[in-house]
């Protein structure tokens, strides 16, 4: 009876824990929906809020996110920046003077690896940089379970940067008197509980943990922003929303030209007196003969029925000047997004001058990236308090990686380190340790022996063995 009982037990709380899985969507869809509203501004709007940025950065925020969806320009500056790192890196003691043998650092070192592992440390880093081009600003809660590591958004529209910590690392207070209890599944329980905390209180300006409205999020909590002592940051790109929207307005006009430049209009002229201008035909008769004529042209021809002259009037130079417009536009985007168009357009000049383009376009991404590494190094240090253990990002990027590979290829033989040349090659800490760990025991060296050359044939030293000739091949004896 009583395994029965458990059986039952066990289903209710398996529909229970389906229920609550169901209602924590529904509640990201709420979410989604409240606080992530793509937004479109008329160029007038946009010159009005842009006169005041940080006064209407919600606005601004919601701009970016409908420029980023439909805007392709936008778009791939903000993926081209977010994906230029390859994000390699790697885990090292910064005090394994206090280990005394090689298992219990080898131990340590494990634990540290897995640990980071949870994190999916180059999917992250990625869309931290993305979402901080596109907004300026990203929260983050830090949700650990037993089998892996949850990293949620908290929505920037109810949050601001509050303090910077002796680590480096800004802390955010979220303001939850903008929080409905419908939405309270999406959020984690310590935000929950201090909505809850808020809710009942009666004096609200002096609620112990907050600042305001604001509840000040614990450890788990971190903010990243480029602004360092603003409380709200700005999209990356707010300075060319202007220049883009009139890009957009460029290229419509330029589709009206084309439309007009292929329409035909034919001009029927009513029959009437030269010298007195009086028509000679009925105007219903006129008209009917309008509606017929019009009624089987095909689409892209017009027809105009008047007894008076008409004549055609160009303002400007015509298509041509359209469309270096266009161009010229384009240009100042890239000019100012400080990105070379030679990347996006197929109008390479030389290599060298690529090169050094992608390497100016890897400074505020390799920033980002010194940002999330003091973040992963305080996670570390309260996880692991023996041996002071850090993660190092390398800046490494697509268009020098293959260079990374080579020089710490070299580096290996003047004593370099090998978790740092594999780390070039894209192998996370746990991967790197594991490969070097089961290769030790698999003892691969043994089966990979270097092939038979002019160098490795002779075991005494080094050079063609003796009794053969420069080509390698046995001379003959003498005597």
């Amino acid at each position: 009876m009583e395994n029965s009982d458990n059986g039952v037990n066990q289903n209710h709380i398996n529909f229970a824990s389906r229920q609550k899985s169901l209602s924590e969507v529904r509640s990201i869809e709420e979410i989604n929906k409240n606080y992530y509203k793509p937004s479109s501004i008329s160029p007038l709007q946009l010159s009005r809020i842009l006169d005041k940025p940080e006064s209407n950065i919600s606005s601004l925020q919601d701009l970016s996110v409908k420029m980023t969806q439909l805007n392709g320009m936008l778009k791939e500056f903000i993926n081209y920046k977010s994906l230029i790192l390859t994000q390699d890196h790697y885990i090292f003691s910064s005090d394994s003077f206090r280990y005394k043998d090689k298992d219990a650092i080898w131990k340590d070192e494990l634990k540290v690896a897995q640990y980071l592992e949870k994190f999916g440390i180059k999917t992250l880093m990625r869309w931290i940089t993305k979402r901080l081009f596109q907004n300026g600003e990203v929260y983050i809660y830090k949700r650990e379970t037993k089998d892996g590591m949850l990293i949620q958004e908290i929505p920037q529209k109810l949050c601001k940067m509050v303090m910077l910590d002796e680590f480096g690392i800004f802390r955010y207070g979220i303001d939850v008197s903008k929080i409905s209890e419908s939405q309270l599944d999406y959020f984690p329980e310590e935000i929950s509980k201090a909505y809850i905390k808020y809710k009942n209180s009666k004096d609200k300006k002096n609620i112990k943990g907050f600042n305001g409205d604001y509840y000040v999020v614990g450890e788990n909590g971190a903010g990243f922003q480029l602004n360092q002592w603003e409380s709200k940051g700005l999209p990356y790109y707010l300075h060319l929303f202007s220049v883009l929207l009139n890009l957009s307005d460029a290229e419509t006009l330029d589709n009206e030209n084309n439309k007009l430049d292929n329409y035909k209009l034919l001009y029927q002229q009513l029959l009437h007196d030269e010298k007195t201008g009086k028509m000679q035909i009925d105007a219903d008769v006129a008209g009917a003969y309008h509606e017929a004529i019009k009624s089987t042209l095909p689409k892209g021809i017009g027809i105009v029925t008047t007894p008076m002259k008409l004549d055609s009037i160009t303002l400007g130079d015509g298509k041509l000047k359209g469309y270096e417009h266009v161009n010229n536009i384009k240009k100042s985007v890239y000019d100012n997004a400080g990105i070379s168009d030679d990347l996006f357009n197929g109008n390479a000049k030389t290599k060298e001058a690529i090169m050094l383009s992608s390497i100016i376009d890897t400074l505020v991404p390799i920033e980002i990236q010194g940002l999330v590494e003091k973040w992963l190094n305080y996670e570390l240090r309260q996880k692991f308090k023996k041996g002071g253990w850090k993660v190092k990002f390398l800046e490494t990027s697509h268009y020098n990686k293959q260079n990374a590979i080579k020089t710490e290829r070299e580096n290996l033989a003047i004593y370099g380190s090998k978790k740092k040349y594999l780390a070039t090659q894209g192998f996370s800490p746990l991967e790197s340790l594991n490969i070097l760990y089961s290769e030790s025991i698999l003892d691969l060296e043994e089966y990979m022996t270097p092939m038979l050359t002019s160098h490795t044939i002779s075991s005494d030293k080094a050079g063609r063995p003796e009794g053969t000739n420069k080509d390698g091949e046995i001379s003959s004896s003498e005597g």
